[in-house]
């Protein structure tokens, strides 16, 4: 066979294959034959803004004529499309560890919001790994602007990447990635924004940690404990404050089994609870009106050496006298007194308005009477209670007389900024 003629069947061949991996798979980066067959007849590609081929310099173009149309990926395409033919071996990406990462993302990103592109992400990794200025405050601007237009999976890839690189982002771009983990139920990336929040000096408020409690509203026990014990082990021996906190998050975002949970795991853990989770975990069963499981549990505080204190009296009151059970809330106060801690308003406030309810008002104003001689506050709350079940037992002199005493003192009285500065 003569040497034109052996260059047109190696023409034809290659003529023919190309349009085979072209037909089984348009999107050509896809797969793993189309992959290494785009890396075969373009060696020596280079990468543009949009993440495809901005040029081609192939030798078997002299065969088989321009093959720009065959190999470009789709504009739009699919985040698996597009990251996949990104991460080959032509591509910027040399850190054999990050293009797993984030192939593996990408494909469980595809799989799971299929609406999320690629063409941004693209732009970021490359500029990550060639251009010498790029920084972290760029890195926070790109995930804050994918988390504002919802495209969490890609956020998600980022996030993964600077933890590969141990680059740590600002505390704005953690707490709106916890709040999009929050929308999105993603309890993995929430773990890794709060774990990588803990290790920068931002102070974190409840809210960031009711976010991640919303994320995790459908992980299972496991999961759940793993996070648990992953979290303790980072910020020991601060361990506890943070796990305190997480309970609370999860109570207050309407969570109170799974705030139980991670306080039973706390039990098995280097840190252990102390008077503050025991006071979150009395308010937790008090709430869900577990009375004799709340004082299982107060009992178990004293054996682990930890004293009750005001707050854990108060709750303990507070829930009783919600159930009708004044008796023990009397005791419990009895208690207080005999240990030398004094009650303050929130005690009285908690006695005065149960027996109010049930309508035991003299009972009521004997403690009103006991609060005043101690020359402790009344609040506005506490009148407002009086004079309202006084009416309703027919004590209507009585209620007009608290209603006098109440408008001659009002600049006195504890109001709403009050209790808002005691919550804080």
């Amino acid at each position: 066979m003569s040497p034109a003629s052996s260059c047109f069947r190696a023409c034809e061949i290659i003529r023919r294959g190309a349009a085979a991996a072209a037909a089984l798979d348009r999107t050509f980066y896809s797969s793993e034959l189309s992959w290494r067959f785009s890396r075969f007849f373009c060696p020596r590609r280079s990468f543009g803004l949009s993440g495809g081929p901005k040029r081609f310099v192939p030798k078997a173009s002299l065969f088989v004529g321009n093959l720009d149309s065959l190999c470009r990926l789709p504009r739009n395409g699919c985040l698996s499309k597009n990251v996949n033919g990104f991460l080959s071996d032509a591509s910027p990406l040399q850190n054999g560890a990050l293009k797993d990462t984030v192939r593996s993302l990408s494909t469980e990103a595809a799989a799971n919001d299929q609406e999320v592109t690629s063409e941004s992400l693209n732009k970021v990794l490359v500029a990550m790994e060639e251009d010498p200025t790029f920084s972290v405050a760029k890195c926070d601007f790109h995930i804050q602007s994918l988390c504002k237009s919802g495209n969490l999976s890609a956020a998600a890839i980022l996030l993964k990447c600077l933890r590969t690189k141990r680059w740590l982002l600002s505390s704005e771009t953690y707490k709106l990635l916890l709040t999009s983990t929050a929308k999105k139920k993603n309890f993995e990336v929430a773990s890794w924004a709060l774990k990588d929040l803990l290790l920068t000096p931002a102070s974190l408020d409840l809210c960031c940690f009711m976010d991640v409690a919303k994320a995790f509203a459908d992980s299972d026990q496991e999961e759940l404990q793993q996070f648990i014990k992953e979290v303790s082990e980072s910020t020991f021996p601060r361990s506890s404050t943070i796990l305190n906190k997480i309970i609370l998050g999860f109570s207050k975002a309407g969570q109170a089994e799974k705030a139980l949970q991670v306080f039973e795991n706390m039990k098995n853990l280097k840190c252990k609870p102390d008077v503050v989770t025991y006071n979150t975990v009395l308010a937790v069963l008090g709430k869900m009106k577990l009375v004799d499981q709340m004082l299982q549990e107060f009992n178990s505080m004293a054996l682990a050496g930890h004293a009750a204190d005001i707050i854990t009296y108060n709750t303990l009151i507070n829930s009783l006298q919600k159930i009708g059970r004044l008796d023990l809330s009397l005791n419990l106060m009895r208690e207080m007194l005999e240990k030398g801690i004094e009650p303050d308003l929130r005690t009285y406030t908690a006695l005065i308005e149960g027996f109010g309810r049930l309508g035991n008002v003299e009972e009521a104003m004997k403690i009103f009477s006991e609060m005043k001689r101690k020359k402790v506050c009344p609040s506005i709350y506490v009148y407002r209670g009086l004079v309202s079940n006084s009416k309703k037992v027919g004590k209507l002199d009585l209620a007009k007389s608290l209603l006098e005493e109440m408008n001659s003192n009002l600049t006195t009285l504890v109001g709403p900024e009050d209790f808002r500065r005691m919550n804080k």
